[in-house]
């Protein structure tokens, strides 16, 4: 057990380690962060004082106990990896200067804990702020040290280049100085070069082809930022060797990156803003330059925390969004940030955090909708009425002379969602068909609080027949009371709206009620998220409870699969486990895989994937994407998959650079219901899905997948696509384990 705990600690320090470096372009790929880290040992010392110093910062910050995915990311080290390179640039290696990298690498990991603290709370980052501050002070304190030497490296560069790598890296490293590079061109490399330190072209270079790997859209906008900086120096007649000394036109870079497609979602609006701010970024370049001069201090990065925090400030002030949207939930990749949130806007659009569901049992009829004919006008105009009518269309037998003629009358009313009872109405009398109680409009009603300035009202009901009282809580589905005809209700019928208010006959709000059926025409079709109209036949989904449990995943669970492929059999084990934001997740032991997931008793989807595209958990991610928990053959299911989930290869990258400004590539989800033994008492049923990518409406890749489900699990995914037949078989019975 100690070993494999060893093992585990061991590779979660080299991810730290290397998170550190990949934090630099706001990315956690660890091939990137290898590229970048070989990138900072073209000039060897720099590169030793750089991992020196994200070493000590990550020993330091576990030996203090601070967060370890914090740790784990490189948020804490990304810092003390700039002062580490900056000084190994200033300083040769020596006793003493590893002292001071060490005592400045601690001083930085005290600055990233301090600015982080008071900036989060606004929902602003630290930036490189603990650098800037950190390599000043370092800098100053410097001068009174003897003991460190000051380097003379890039005098003799080509003796230092024979050293590092041989005749090969000299001759290399001559050709491409010697190419006829443009000036803009030079200053471009050279300045990616120099956010490592690292000042001349193969560092440029390399810094360039890694971030080009990395992000198609981030290297767009660190040509779009740059460019746009680089041509208003020379639209003013402003002195160019601004951004050649010390190539500090690394700061539209790294400004262009984090606008453009790290902090917001990329668009032609981020586009857009980044030209703008790329001026700004120049100014300030200038301005702080001379400013700073005067201490004989180096500018570095400082345009870029200033305009980057400032401007974020004032977007999250915005009481209105309607471009350059925030990023909901950080992926580390402009690409899959852009695509999940573009994918996620057109899934859950229109979708609130409660899905409420309808109040009755069985398939009512809407009679009176929004805007309605007689009452639903002004303040309670979103507003719902619904009564029970027979397959003709009838709401009552016989004459309709009584109330118990009506089919709905003392039928089970349900409370819409969870919630608490805040009102009640209970002492009304009943009304004769007919007639109306205009002094007490609402009848006998209930009101339920679901969330703040969200409330429930439901009216006309029977008096003596309620089953809960003003302060129970109440669950989704439970009996609320039964249908009357109190208040100004001429037939027996349910009147619904939902509220800000907590009281009876508060004004109206537009709610839309989660999932239900809908029928027309003899066949039924899925509603989600939507609000029915007049003469709507609607119902409940019913749910099935095979595939219910089937898709209740509990944490602690570990699903256990036999997968055969190609006549190879191997094992496959999952656990699902609970992140620290509480989203319930899958977790692969075999390749670390997880898929996030969401069931809210009426529908089951997955949220993301993250891992190895060849697992079971990605192909079951794919087969299970939206399952509506009740069997239904004529319902069939469609949904979209971000772009970056399924496809790949050139078309992909050209997709990537053009996602800010249109979308050519779909990925389409589709799920049908195939078979059941017993609609009653079911003991199997089976699934059928479909992924399906194409290009401007081209079709170019299928998955297809079988699902059988027997013993309230997932029994057995057949899994087809190209020349690949998968079959996974479940194994034994869920069982729980230690967290």
């Amino acid at each position: 057990m100690h070993k494999k705990w060893s093992l585990k600690s061991v590779s979660s320090f080299a991810e730290g380690v290397l998170n550190s470096y990949a934090q630099v372009f706001f990315s956690q790929r660890k091939s990137l962060a290898v590229l970048l880290l070989l990138l900072t040992f073209i000039d060897y010392q720099a590169g030793i004082s750089g991992l020196f110093a994200v070493v000590i910062t990550q020993l330091t910050a576990r030996v203090l106990g601070l967060d370890d995915t914090s740790i784990q990311s490189g948020l804490y080290s990304f810092n003390s990896l700039s002062v580490g390179l900056c000084l190994g640039v200033y300083f040769n290696l020596s006793l003493p200067f590893l002292a001071l990298v060490a005592v400045a690498s601690l001083l930085s990991l005290l600055l990233t804990v301090w600015i982080g603290g008071a900036l989060y709370p606004k929902g602003l980052p630290y930036l490189s702020f603990p650098f800037i501050i950190t390599i000043w002070l370092s800098l100053m304190a410097s001068r009174s040290y003897e003991a460190l030497m000051l380097s003379e490296r890039g005098i003799y560069i080509y003796n230092e280049l024979y050293t590092l790598g041989g005749q090969g890296f000299v001759d290399a490293y001559m050709q491409l100085e010697n190419s006829a590079f443009p000036l803009h061109l030079d200053v471009y490399l050279r300045s990616l070069g120099a956010l490592f330190f690292q000042y001349n072209l193969i560092a440029g270079f390399i810094a360039a082809v890694a971030l080009l790997i990395y992000s198609r859209i981030a290297f767009a906008f660190s040509l779009t930022g740059f460019y746009t900086g680089f041509m208003f120096y020379h639209f003013l007649g402003g002195n160019i060797t601004e951004l050649t000394y010390s190539f500090i036109g690394f700061n539209f870079i790294l400004t262009a990156i984090a606008l453009g497609g790290f902090f917001l979602i990329p668009s032609a609006w981020s586009f857009l803003l980044v030209m703008v701010v790329s001026p700004l970024i120049a100014l300030l370049n200038s301005a702080l330059s001379g400013l700073l001069w005067a201490w004989q201090l180096p500018l570095y990065s400082m345009p870029f925390n200033l305009v980057v925090i400032g401007l974020l400030y004032l977007l999250r002030m915005r009481s209105k969004v309607r471009y350059l949207f925030l990023t909901p939930v950080q992926h580390y990749s402009p690409e899959i940030n852009l695509y999940s949130f573009n994918t996620g806007t057109e899934r859950f659009k229109g979708s609130p955090s409660i899905a409420f569901q309808l109040p009755f049992y069985g398939r009512w009829t809407v009679t009176q909708a929004y805007n309605g004919k007689h009452t639903h006008r002004e303040a309670w105009r979103h507003a719902l009425d619904f009564m029970l009518c027979d397959e003709n269309g009838e709401t009552h037998e016989g004459g309709g002379f009584e109330l118990k003629n009506y089919f709905g009358w003392q039928k089970p009313v349900l409370a819409p969602a969870d919630g608490l009872v805040v009102d009640l109405h209970t002492t009304i009398d009943e009304n004769q068909p007919g007639k109306v109680n205009l002094e007490n409009n609402w009848g006998n009603s209930v009101v339920i609080k679901h969330g703040e300035q969200l409330y429930s009202q439901i009216s006309h009901l029977l008096t003596g027949s309620f089953r809960v009282h003003l302060g129970q809580y109440v669950k989704k589905g439970e009996i609320l009371a039964l249908l009357g005809n109190s208040g100004r209700s001429p037939l027996p019928h349910i009147h619904f709206q939902i509220q800000s208010t907590p009281y009876v006959g508060s004004a109206t709000v537009p709610y839309p009620f989660g999932y239900y059926l809908k029928y027309a025409e003899g066949r039924q079709s899925l509603m989600s998220f939507s609000t029915p109209v007049e003469g709507d036949q609607i119902q409940n989904v019913e749910i099935t409870p095979l595939l219910r449990d089937a898709y209740s995943f509990i944490p602690g669970q570990i699903l256990q699969f036999k997968v055969t492929e190609a006549r190879k059999t191997y094992t496959v084990r999952w656990e699902v486990r609970v992140s620290a934001y509480n989203q319930v997740y899958l977790y692969c032991f075999k390749t670390r895989s997880v898929a996030y997931l969401h069931n809210n008793g009426t529908m089951f989807y997955f949220l993301s994937f993250h891992g190895d595209k060849k697992s079971l958990l990605y192909h079951f991610y794919l087969s299970s994407y939206q399952v509506l928990l009740g069997f239904y053959p004529e319902i069939f299911l469609r949904d979209t998959l971000p772009v970056h989930t399924v496809n790949s290869g050139i078309v992909r990258v050209v997709q990537d650079f053009l996602a800010p400004f249109v979308r050519f590539l779909k990925v389409e989800f589709q799920l049908e219901y195939t078979h059941i033994d017993n609609l009653f008492t079911p003991r199997t049923l089976g699934l059928r899905s479909e992924v399906r990518t194409s290009s401007a409406g081209i079709g170019q890749q299928r998955y297809h997948f079988e699902i059988h489900i027997a013993k309230n699990q997932i029994d057995q995914l057949h899994i087809k696509f190209g020349n690949r037949r998968i079959l996974a078989e479940r194994q034994n019975e869920y069982e729980t384990t230690e967290p």
